[in-house]
């Protein structure tokens, strides 16, 4: 078994020297006080760019968000919103006047809305009865093109009795289609240009808006998008409609339940990015050339044991292609050149380093990227890199200066060896002044979600306790068990036909390694996660009592009523090896922590959001049903009118109460020691 050891990217700091000594981390309040920045934009010169910052305000029961600008050349931070409701998606337009974006207005309706780049008064640009779903900006149209929806019922048999007998509720056959529009800046006139017999799923303006590409999907319901999903070409001159075909994203897919999305068009408008993403299979971008009479279908290459994560982004003026990719609980960026000619050139992966990259947007020249990057010493922040070059990046804002005085745990990455050889890696945060002469310390183990997912050595102070447990004397364990994305394909794929197996070995042997290590106290163990870490949380628990108290939030325990209840059931059947549960019973039992749970000892606490369409309610209440069977100490918290994430203050405020005193009373955490700047370093060696 060996450790991998840090190594921390030089990027420039904006924390202050000399700065306060640290304090113990605020448990309650530190979630509530961090600033987040996403979204970003950037002018066609690279001096500016604008990005939607996110936080937690008094009186306000969900997170705020105003549209943020940030001068390269003096690191200067500008408001240009003030609440401003449901604002998100900022484009900044031609000549670099204006920045357009989508915000709700008073009645509740989404529109598009646009602010001065230089700082003023937004305004409302259209009035869209019902609202717009996304607009797209033409740059040499001088328009915006708007998606709208609107709801109708298909006409069959039944439908005079549906409409007689309205006062009961009938399984929704609801039929969403969806309209294209384009709105002229200088006229102000808004005509309808396309009305496929589809629901629009996403939308896409080529520059010269010679072409409009939209993924289409039979409905709105998110069952229909899965391997459902078709992507079509609309010429607003010609009044052409074109299907691209798909055989590279189906017929010779892994999987026939993929989602598509992330459309993206290159600055010629002759190229358009896509992207295929699946649960358990590696998700995989393609790049469509119309150079031709017949769209070209060219898949780009991954090199190493990278996976792409997120919508790509072409280099304006170029054909170089850059996409966010997980590598070894980093995520970088990955830019292939040349793409021309059914043809792709070099890639390369960067930057290097201890970094997570959260976001990115090009200059309008494309010789510089903006980024949102987190490091495991710094909460994500903006910064600025040469677009080709190797330099390191520079650091412009400082979003979150209260952090600095927070006594924040040491982030490190570990690995070990599963028992069939498999090496797996994970994170271990530790609480900051802890010496390993004061013995082992409390664990707990955060599982993340997905699966296809990955934990980050990126810092986080997350509501699942990321950032947080440290503080308050636990060592964090989160583990990149198989089926995580950034180790390979191989790793991604081993759990398909094996959940509740080959995951909770990795796990439990990450555990063992940490306990050996002399890191983790074997008395005193604790589990929780929330979604796949919920069901992994409760499927643990019936491998083994040696946990003291399990966290299982949102976690699914039969897979059978997984998938009769869930609106993706494509996820059921995908990790069934592509089976229906009554094809693969076998299956189904050894998938499914309800059917082992007689085995349970291990004290309980359970979230679950009321109205959650992904793991619905009846799996929370099964576990604890059963676990009050079987005379286990449990509780469920059902949190009214939230779905599969929490979402509102109240009930965030709520799961940190009520997990922080589970783990308390279960686990008895030891208190912290006093200073040791290097102990948790020298614990892992």
């Amino acid at each position: 078994m060996t450790v991998a050891l840090l190594l921390t990217l030089p990027i420039a700091s904006a924390a202050p020297a000399g700065a306060a000594p640290a304090e113990a981390l605020p448990l309650e309040r530190a979630v509530f006080t961090l600033d987040r920045a996403s979204e970003l934009a950037v002018d066609r010169t690279g001096r500016t760019a604008v990005f939607v910052r996110s936080r937690w305000e008094d009186g306000r029961d969900g997170r705020s968000s105003d549209l943020w600008a940030i001068d390269a050349r003096g690191r200067a931070t500008t408001r240009l919103t003030f609440g401003v409701e449901g604002l998100r998606a900022p484009v900044i337009g031609p000549g670099d006047a204006w920045v357009y974006f989508l915000a709700d207005d008073p009645s509740g309706a989404t529109q598009v809305h646009r602010v001065p780049l230089a700082g003023g008064t937004p305004a409302a640009l259209t009035t869209v009865p019902g609202g717009v779903a996304a607009f797209e900006l033409a740059r040499e149209d001088g328009a915006l093109w708007l998606l709208t929806h609107d709801d109708g019922h298909g006409d069959d048999a039944w439908e005079h009795l549906r409409d007689t007998w309205s006062d009961v509720h009938y399984a929704d056959r609801t039929r969403t289609r969806s309209t294209v529009h384009r709105l002229d800046l200088s006229t102000w006139r808004l005509e309808p240009v396309w009305s496929p017999d589809r629901y629009v799923v996403e939308l896409a303006v080529a520059p010269d808006a010679r072409w409009v590409a939209a993924i289409t999907a039979p409905d709105a319901a998110l069952v229909t998008h899965e391997g459902g999903s078709d992507l079509r070409l609309y010429g607003p001159a010609s009044h052409e409609e074109v299907t691209v075909p798909d055989a590279a994203w189906r017929a010779e897919a892994a999987s026939p339940y993929g989602w598509l999305d992330g459309l993206a068009w290159a600055s010629d408008g002759r190229a358009l990015a896509v992207r295929i993403d699946f649960d358990g299979h590696p998700g995989e971008t393609f790049v469509v050339e119309l150079a031709g009479t017949e769209p070209v279908v060219i898949p780009l290459a991954r090199p190493g044991e990278v996976h792409a994560v997120g919508a790509a982004t072409w280099v304006p003026g170029t054909r170089d292609l850059c996409q966010r990719v997980v590598e070894h609980a980093r995520v970088r960026l990955l830019c292939t050149t040349q793409i021309r000619s059914g043809r792709t050139g070099a890639q390369r992966v960067f930057p290097k380093g201890d970094v997570v990259v959260h976001d990115v947007g090009f200059s309008g020249d494309g010789r510089d990227i903006y980024a949102v990057i987190g490091t495991p010493e710094r909460f994500p922040e903006v910064y600025r890199l040469p677009a080709r070059g190797n330099l390191f990046p520079q650091e412009l804002s400082d979003l979150n200066p209260q952090a600095a005085d927070w006594a924040l745990p040491r982030v490190k990455d570990v690995s070990w060896t599963s028992p069939d050889g498999t090496t797996v890696e994970g994170i271990v945060e530790l609480p900051p002044s802890w010496r390993p002469e004061q013995g082992p310390l409390p664990l707990v183990v955060l599982l993340h979600g997905g699966p296809t997912g990955f934990e980050s050595i990126g810092r986080k102070a997350s509501l699942g306790g990321r950032g947080l447990l440290a503080g308050a004397g636990y060592a964090v364990f989160l583990p990149n068990y198989r089926g995580s994305m950034g180790y390979g394909d191989a790793f991604l794929t081993d759990l398909i036909g094996h959940e509740n197996e080959v995951e909770v070995a990795d796990i439990l042997a990450g555990v063992d390694a940490l306990v050996e290590r002399g890191l983790a106290d074997p008395e005193r163990l604790a589990v929780s996660g929330w979604s796949n870490g919920g069901y992994l949380a409760a499927a643990l628990t019936t491998h083994t009592d040696r946990f003291d108290a399990a966290i299982v939030g949102a976690g699914v325990v039969d897979l059978a009523m997984q998938w009769a209840l869930e609106d993706t059931p494509a996820h059921v059947v995908s990790f069934l090896d592509g089976k229906l549960p009554w094809e693969a019973p076998d299956l189904v039992r050894a998938g499914s922590p309800l059917a082992a749970v007689g085995a349970v000892r291990t004290p309980t606490l359970i979230h679950h959001g009321e109205d959650d369409a992904r793991v619905p309610l009846a799996h929370g209440q099964a576990w604890f049903r059963a676990l009050q069977q079987l005379g286990v100490p449990s509780e469920l918290v059902i949190y009214p009118e939230a779905g599969h994430g929490l979402r509102r203050r109240v009930h965030l405020e709520t799961r940190l109460a009520w997990d922080r005193a589970w783990l308390d009373h279960w686990v008895r955490a030891a208190p912290e020691g006093t200073d040791a700047a290097d102990a948790a370093h020298a614990a892992l060696e």
